[in-house]
């Protein structure tokens, strides 16, 4: 998953699935939790500025 970070500079989380957001959590260090997070703040906030994510 970072090769593809690498290569295209960009990843837009909103392409991956809540496994693979869980890996490429995982890949840069983070808890894979991190991923379960994000999700509830997109899908059950309707939350998309990572400023008002207070728990990530």
């Amino acid at each position: 998953m970072l090769e593809t970070l690498e290569q295209n500079k960009k990843i837009n989380l909103m392409d991956l699935t809540r496994r693979q957001m869980r890996e490429f959590f995982a890949e840069l260090g983070e808890k894979p939790f991190r991923a379960d997070q994000l999700v509830k703040w997109i899908y059950h906030f309707g939350e998309d500025n990572f400023d008002n994510m207070t728990n990530i």
